[in-house]
């Protein structure tokens, strides 16, 4: 009778572990049984063992793919002048690109208009091709480019004659201080010997001519 007892508990047990759980994955939602899937679970005779039952789980939708994209259109490239035409004469600076003139401004030089600069505080603008050498956005006028002038036949020549060339000639906006625009407001050709134009004019011409560009300044 206890051998009997024995094997009827070992029975009892081998139909405990053989009866699976079906245990749904923790990131999952499973759909609710059907009642196939009810009945599959042994009709409720809990005698007969459990059999495994496969709940169908809905896949996530793929997520979507993101493209960084900038906000601001990408800027056109800025054609750059070639060279500078200065005609004194006209009163007139080109700004030349494929031989024609992509910009032109009304200028004004210095007071004295005749001829070439031959000394330092003569009053004329240079004549002669010589080129852009930098610039300075922080000069006494609303930004400046400062031209290659005096090249070495101008310090020769004044030399010779016991002189300064003078230097510090510019292509200019208006003057930064109030009383000295003023004044430049009344007059024509009010310079020292640079070359002025409107501010928003030298805004244009500071991205337009890039350092080393040539000058040819005509009488």
């Amino acid at each position: 009778m206890r051998f009997l007892a024995v094997l009827t508990l070992l029975a009892a047990l081998a139909a405990c572990t053989d009866r699976p759980i079906a245990v749904a994955p923790a990131t999952a939602t499973a759909s609710s049984p059907t009642a196939e899937q009810t009945a599959a679970l042994g009709g409720g005779n809990l005698g007969e063992p459990a059999r495994a039952v496969r709940f169908d789980i809905a896949a996530p939708p793929p997520l979507p793919h993101f493209r960084r994209a900038s906000l601001t259109p990408p800027e056109a490239p800025v054609a750059l002048a070639e060279r500078i035409v200065v005609h004194k004469m006209d009163r007139r600076m080109e700004l030349i690109r494929d031989g024609q003139p992509i910009r032109t401004y009304r200028i004004d030089l210095g007071w004295q208009t005749l001829g070439h600069k031959q000394h330092e505080g003569d009053g004329r603008t240079p004549e002669g091709i010589y080129h852009i050498e930098t610039r300075n956005d922080r000069s006494g006028y609303h930004r400046a480019l400062k031209i290659s002038y005096p090249n070495d036949e101008d310090r020769a020549r004044a030399r010779a004659r016991g002189e300064s060339p003078g230097g510090l000639i510019l292509i200019h906006g208006q003057p930064n201080n109030a009383r000295s625009y003023e004044r430049a407001q009344k007059k024509r050709d009010w310079t020292e010997g640079c070359i002025a134009v409107r501010n928003e004019e030298i805004e244009e011409i500071w991205d337009l001519v890039a350092d080393g560009t040539a000058i040819d300044i005509r009488p």
